[in-house]
């Protein structure tokens, strides 16, 4: 065989046994050898991610390279050069392109011409021609390797003489991202910051803006998340800067945008710089403009910023080629327990933890990536938008994100790199794996696999992680958690050993414990030590414990017991059999029934007249601190942050306020976020006000914050609350007083506002009556969702007529479209016929109104004094509403059409009584496809080609069967999507799965990261080979992990499914 056959042979012999990223990479080295060691680091971090030094080491021991210069044998490992030969270089270099070869060697110049004269051991960091004399400033530029390079792929130099020295031009794209995977490379970034757009970053694109307020971007990072896209940016006064902005999101979604800013933003603003980026602006946030958020840029030395980007977890194992020094492991397990801790006793919850959100400068560790967080115990509604790993979460079971949650991240993040490897720590054996590390205390590794616990009662909180590394990190033995309630069985008092920890807030913890000698259970709240603090503040605990437990309130928990543990109040109540009120509102979706709703609400006042007789505020009146016991009886808990009023905010917890739009947290009224206002029993009624809203429209009211000092002109300028139809005008007005921003203005009392809720006033029973059979009937909304989208694709009829848009429905369908939804309604429903209406529900009549504008209902005549069930359903926003009202003649607008109907005022589109309001419908993806996609789709003649087109362009998506009809163009349209002869096997050799209803494909779309399709619905996408390591989430199919691949992962066949 020839030399060029047998060069051949091995590298296609290393191309099968090497990874993908591997082969590339082995042909950027091939380009500028012959090259040391630490040259070919600089090319991998020229070439970036997914690049890392373990494909560099397959690249080094992969049998392709040789060592020059066999008599220098005595020289240091990182002064040998390695070369490839001509036949094996020239295979590897046609696997990349030109362009990529040279943007890769010039990146390596740029790095190498920054650090001359600077590094001591620069001489011997490449194989120069004329050898490794020492080498200074005025030498000749290394521009050569980039002379090599062309020579190498046939092209012709520029300049066919040496290239003269001279100053790079300066490039202000200077600091690479957070989570740059090379970002911690001395030898790429030492002393030589600011002079080459780093690894990590690309050129801006035509379509991303040049400045952002005050920053004017100068770099797109290469990585990120589809709907955050990330820029490095510098301001007037030349201060690096990150910022993020969801430039698709906000043209698809803007509502969706801002709150992930807002987000963000808030988060920040609680953190103060501490353990995450300092917030430099914020803008966007009102209806119209593009959101953004601008942060400082975090160096690996943090008080320099002049040093290179902080490297992620990622990079800095990769840096210390997946060893981590002792020393480090616990300077990062100290830094992010605290970081966590800090986050935790600011109200915030992360919820995304990753090698990639944790950044490690040489002073602490900064968290980034807050956009979907939970705070103040709210989880993001956006959480599916962010990608997310499940090595890092502990299995999801639809329980709202805690403290607890984040500790998992830790433990699981820690042990992972303890490890060495970015795996899940739940697949690994903690005999055999992490805990066999020799150096870390087994005491530590141990508390670590206690964050993975399943009950997460048993986790250790942030606070307690955080000392134990401090103890390690110190040399001595860690003591056990300094203060109670951190752990399962500790004991409280001398007597209540906690078993499970209830609730975790930001001044307390509550558990449920059990009494040791008299065996019975008990809810034990134990505060933060800042909760008393000094001599006085514990005598002032004491005492406001002492009347607690004096009372005998029949509609609040008793207080059985108190006192200090290790310098940490606590309060002892009885335990509690019921649920919290928050639960039957959440699954409620809308009100509850009147006669609970007045009956809850007389309960609750009866208690907080009581409270206040004895001179004490409740001040935490809200969802989760009333609980519905089976018998009937409501309790109002949690009585910790009860005071004596009247009182000054500052007394107990501060509150913050989200930056915009500017209202209140739910249940607080406007004089608790004053430091200067007095709080009284009106607080009190303010906070009951809000649990009467909720149970009446499912959510707390948003109301604009009124601060004490605002005109009275303002005070009346901001729109009061009302209640849908159906209440009695007497309720309605009661709960609108409670809402009064000043205080003067509501109920005196509590007894007061019992007198109003008891009184003789009447709701409208039939409203009332039909609202709760339709809830009865379909208590989420599936049903009737379903039957709206049926209809839609009923009239659209697209498998005969191509038609995916009711723009395209000719005048007599579009007016037909309303009958067929009182139809479907009816048929589904079993709604008896009417006399006087459409239909009968619970035995009362009731007329159907359908529009396509929300809004745009028409009232005839008859219609006066009758209840109408309005449907309304938008195709192009995939939304849909459902709701009740009792037709009133001075509620709607006094101009008819030519039939004598009238629409309803604006003004009183409040009074409906939503069933389900603003609900999601299922999309009808062609209607949103853009104009190329769509024509690319119908191109082809046939209904498989136009099918497997679909699936190309449209992945990532729930797509329902009424879309597969339409652009197959048949009713049996699953012949088109099976494998045998379908889409399934014809898109397998582009990499293409699709997933269907069932739950194998479910289960499959949950772990990819995808859309989990409901039923009748499909979701395609593009998947490869998951690379080791990768922290994408991924699935176990044909005996091997994959991942949604990204669009620089090559093809490869999809796996069988």
């Amino acid at each position: 065989a020839s030399p060029e056959g047998d060069a051949a042979d091995a590298v296609l012999r290393f191309r099968e046994a090497a990874s993908p990223e591997a082969y590339r990479l082995a042909a950027h080295v091939a380009a500028v050898a012959p090259t040391t060691p630490p040259v070919m680091r600089l090319v991998q971090a020229a070439v970036g991610p997914p690049a890392d030094l373990g494909h560099l080491m397959e690249v080094f021991l992969g049998g392709l390279m040789h060592e020059l210069d066999a008599c220098g044998a005595d020289r240091p490992p990182h002064h040998r050069r390695f070369d490839f030969t001509d036949d094996a270089r020239r295979v590897l270099l046609s696997a990349v392109s030109p362009k990529e070869l040279l943007r890769t060697a010039e990146a390596a110049t740029r790095h190498i011409e920054a650090a001359v004269g600077r590094a001591l051991v620069f001489p011997a960091w490449v194989g120069h021609p004329d050898g490794a004399a020492v080498i200074d400033d005025t030498a000749r530029s290394f521009g050569w390797l980039r002379e090599q390079v062309l020579t190498r792929l046939g092209i012709p130099s520029a300049d066919a003489g040496p290239v003269t020295p001279g100053p790079e031009p300066t490039v202000t794209r200077a600091d690479g991202p957070a989570d740059s995977a090379d970002a911690g490379s001395d030898e790429a970034y030492d002393d030589a910051p600011g002079e080459f757009l780093p690894v990590g970053w690309t050129k801006l694109r035509p379509e991303d803006p040049e400045s952002l307020g005050r920053f004017r971007l100068r770099a797109r990072s290469a990585d990120g998340w589809p709907h955050l896209t990330m820029y490095l940016a510098e301001d007037e006064e030349g201060t690096l800067a990150t910022v993020r902005a969801p430039l698709r999101l906000s043209t698809r979604d803007p509502e969706t945008a801002r709150d992930l800013v807002r987000t963000e933003a808030e988060c920040l603003t609680r953190m103060r710089g501490m353990h995450a980026p300092a917030l430099l602006g914020v803008a966007g946030l009102t209806e119209g403009e593009l959101p953004w958020i601008a942060a400082v840029c975090v160096h690996s030395r943090a008080d320099v910023p002049a040093s290179p980007p902080a490297p992620n977890l990622r990079a800095v194992l990769a840096e210390h080629t997946q060893t981590i020094p002792e020393g480090l492991f616990l300077r990062i397990g100290r830094g992010l327990a605290e970081a966590v801790a800090a986050a935790h006793s600011r109200g915030l919850v992360h919820g995304s933890l990753s090698p990639l959100t944790v950044l490690v400068t040489d002073r602490d560790i900064r968290l980034v990536g807050w956009s979907t967080a939970t705070i103040d115990g709210v989880d993001s509604a956006h959480q599916e938008l962010l990608p997310r790993s499940d090595t890092y979460l502990e299995a999801g079971d639809g329980r709202p994100r805690t403290p607890q949650s984040d500790v998992y991240a830790v433990g699981a993040l820690l042990l992972a790199l303890l490890s060495g490897r970015w795996s899940d720590p739940r697949a690994d054996d903690p005999e055999r794996g992490p805990l066999a590390e020799p150096g870390i205390s087994p005491v530590l590794v141990r508390m670590l696999w206690r964050c993975l616990e399943h009950d997460p009662a048993l986790r250790p909180s942030a606070t307690v992680l955080a000392e134990a590394f401090a103890a390690a990190a110190a040399g001595r033995p860690y003591p056990g958690p300094g203060v109670p309630a951190d752990e399962s069985g500790t004991v409280v008092g001398g007597h209540y050993r906690l078993t499970r920890r209830l609730h975790t807030g930001m001044t307390s913890t509550t558990w449920s414990a059990v009494h040791e000698t008299q065996g019975r259970g008990v809810a034990l709240k134990l505060f933060a030590p800042r909760r008393s603090g000094t001599a006085s503040g514990e005598e002032e605990f004491l005492a406001a414990a002492r009347q607690l437990a004096a009372l005998e309130i029949p509609g609040m928990v008793r207080v059985s017991d108190y006192g200090l543990h290790e310098g940490r109040p606590y309060l002892v109540t009885d335990a509690v059999d019921g649920e919290a009120l928050a639960q039957p509102l959440d699954l409620a979706l809308g009100a509850l029934p009147v006669e609970e709703i007045r009956d809850i609400g007389g309960q609750l006042a009866r208690t907080l007249a009581e409270l206040h007789e004895h001179g004490l505020l409740h001040l935490d009146l809200n969802p989760s601190t009333v609980v519905l016991r089976r018998d009937g009886r409501v309790l109002v808990t949690d009585p910790g942050l009860c005071v004596t009023g009247p009182s000054r905010i500052t007394m107990r917890r501060r509150l913050r306020v989200r930056d915009t739009p500017g209202f209140l947290p739910p249940y607080r009224s406007h004089e608790e976020l004053s430091e200067s206002a007095a709080v009284d029993r009106r607080s009190d009624l303010y906070s009951l006000g809000c649990l009467l809203y909720a149970m009446v429209t499912g959510a707390a009211p948003d109301v604009a914050v009124v601060t004490p000092g605002a005109t009275e002109a303002r005070r009346r300028s901001y729109p009061r609350p009302e209640l849908p139809s159906g209440y009695s005008p007497a309720l309605e007005a009661l709960v609108v007083d409670l809402l009064e921003a000043d205080p003067a203005d509501r109920p005196a009392n509590a007894a007061e506002v019992l007198a109003r809720l008891t009184g003789a006033d009447t709701d409208d029973r039939e409203l009332i009556t039909v609202h709760r059979a339709v809830r009865n009937a379909d208590p989420h909304g599936a049903r009737m969702g379903a039957v709206l989208r049926a209809v839609i694709d009923q009239v659209l009829s697209g498998e005969l007529t191509g038609r995916y848009d009711l723009k395209q429905l000719a005048k007599t369908e579009r007016t037909n479209l309303g009958a067929l939804v009182e139809m479907a309604v009816q048929r589904e429903f079993r709604f008896e016929d009417g006399d006087a209406m459409d239909f009968r529900i619970a035995d009362i009549e009731v007329d159907c109104r359908f529009s396509h504008a929300l809004g745009g209902w028409l009232f005839p005549p008859e219609t006066l004094g009758h209840i109408c069930l309005l449907v309304w359903a938008d195709d192009d926003r995939s939304r849909w509403s459902v709701g009740l009202l009792r037709v009133r003649r001075e509620w709607l607008n006094a101009g008819y059409n030519r039939d004598r109907k009238a629409t309803l005022r604006a003004e009183h589109r409040n009074k409906i009584a939503w069933l389900w309001h603003d609900a999601e419908l299922q999309e009808n993806v062609l209607l949103h496809l853009s104009d190329t996609d769509r024509e690319a789709v119908f191109a082809s003649t046939s209904g498989q080609g136009r099918l497997n087109e679909f699936f190309r362009r449209v992945q990532g998506r729930r797509i329902g069967r009424a879309v597969l009809r339409t652009v197959v163009g048949q009713r049996d349209y699953m012949k088109r999507v099976r494998g045998n002869g379908g889409s399934r096997s014809a898109l397998r050799n582009e990499g293409i799965i699709i997933l269907g209803d069932h739950e194998a494909h479910r289960r499959v779309a949950l772990q990819l990261g995808l859309p989990v399709p409901q039923e009748g619905e499909f979701v395609s996408a593009r998947v490869a080979p998951a690379p080791p390591g990768d922290d994408r989430p991924s699935a176990e199919l044909d005996d091997r992990l994959w991942c949604v691949a990204s669009p620089d992962d090559p093809v490869h066949r999809a796996p069988v499914i």
